[in-house]
């Protein structure tokens, strides 16, 4: 297990700085590009999958609690281990959700009106896509389908 640890912090570090200078190299000259928001993007990502990956090991490997509590269960029987199982497989959830959610946060603070505007663009497609994007002022070729 150390080894497979070494080798996917290994390579993460790598990535992020490769994401850095591929970044710089290749959208260091596009004028309204941030290359280092586009590889800090990248980052994040990068640190938020390796941070579900621990949560993963945490709540599934045997040498750590929530699995020899689950193992514990089956000496009263297989019921109590499915409810064990399921509960804890709730639990293992929150961890995986939070960084998501706090990952697609740090990625999108600095740019919140083209979140917004994003969300209004989606919602007028999903809603009534013709009398929606009128009601919004969208362009032509919005409407011109509906």
């Amino acid at each position: 297990m150390k080894a497979l640890e070494k080798g996917i912090n290994g390579s993460s570090a790598l990535i992020a700085v490769a994401a850095f200078i591929v970044c710089w190299l290749v959208l260091g000259g596009i004028p309204g590009i941030s290359p280092m928001g586009i590889a800090s993007a990248v980052v994040v990502g990068l640190g938020s999958g390796v941070l579900i990956g621990k949560f993963t090991e945490y709540y599934t490997s045997y040498e750590y609690g929530p699995t020899k509590e689950i193992s514990k269960q089956a000496e009263t029987g297989p019921a109590t281990v499915i409810i064990a199982g399921v509960a804890e497989g709730m639990k293992s959830t929150w961890a995986s959700l939070a960084i998501i959610i706090v990952a697609i946060m740090t990625v999108s603070a600095p740019i919140p009106t083209v979140s917004v505007d994003g969300f209004r663009f989606f919602a007028s497609i999903q809603c009534d896509r013709g009398s929606s994007s009128q009601m919004a002022e969208r362009q032509w070729f919005l409407t011109a389908r509906t």
